[in-house]
């Protein structure tokens, strides 16, 4: 799973294609808002989320290409995308 994006208690998996334009902007995000959320199943049964902060999931590759990407393309990217899913 990648991070998750938190919008009123929900949750927006991005796919790993569009990490590099969240990591462009993520000055622009809330804290913790691009949080790695997992979750662990417990042999109980029950569910635990296991979070890893950013960026300290973030993979080296997909930093080094979000250094690479303009503030612009990154706008545009993910405009089109939460336009597409309807995350306003």
């Amino acid at each position: 799973c990648g991070p998750g994006f938190a919008r009123r208690q929900t949750f927006t998996y991005i796919h790993r294609r569009l990490w590099p334009f969240f990591i462009q902007q993520a000055n622009r995000f809330p804290e913790f808002s691009l949080d790695k959320v997992r979750e662990v199943h417990l042999p109980s049964g029950r569910h635990k989320r296991d979070d890893i902060p950013f960026p300290e999931w973030v993979p080296a590759d997909v930093l080094k290409l979000a250094k690479t990407v303009s503030s612009k393309e990154a706008e545009g990217n993910i405009s089109t995308w939460l336009a597409r899913y309807g995350v306003t």
